[in-house]
């Protein structure tokens, strides 16, 4: 946005609005612009008490894409509060070449939340090594959950041509 005045409001709303849904959109909006000085307030993003937020927060700094962002995504992933949310922010920077994402993603492949269990198995079945296979394979057989099921089915299918 060129006008100084509408960005200041965005900022504003991304900052203080009192709806998170739209303190979301405003963050996300803002990452387009790609601007340096905007880094801060995706960081207070993810301090936010609300989880859309946060979300919105991990989401933007994906979009930025500026230096220092697979830190503060692979922060998320290592600490916070919701094991969702460190799935998404993992599979993002293990994405963006962060391997210490794996590990997040393997620590909740078993997680009781059959969504984030879900999760998890879909960014290892897209991003995981040979080694995942036999993991998803055995714990297959123990799933209960028919949405899991499927994804372990659809990241066996990918993982099969990681093997040798």
């Amino acid at each position: 946005v060129d006008d100084l005045l509408l960005r200041d409001r965005v900022l504003k709303v991304a900052r203080q609005g009192p709806d998170p849904r739209i303190r979301a959109a405003a963050l996300l909006a803002i990452a387009y612009n790609h601007d340096p000085a905007d880094r801060g307030l995706f960081q207070e993003g993810l301090l936010s008490q609300e989880i859309t937020v946060r979300f919105s927060a991990v989401e933007a700094l994906q979009v930025w894409n500026r230096e220092g962002v697979v830190q503060d995504i692979a922060n998320v992933g290592r600490m916070d509060l919701s094991n969702f949310l460190q799935v998404y922010a993992a599979g993002i920077a293990l994405r963006k070449g962060e391997p210490g994402g794996r590990d997040i993603l393997i620590r909740h492949w078993d997680d009781p939340d059959w969504i984030v269990r879900s999760l998890a198995i879909r960014y290892l079945g897209e991003l995981g090594v040979a080694e995942d296979f036999p993991r998803i394979l055995f714990a297959l057989d123990r799933e209960s959950n028919y949405w899991v099921k499927a994804e372990m089915a659809g990241a066996l299918l990918k993982l099969n041509r990681l093997r040798k």
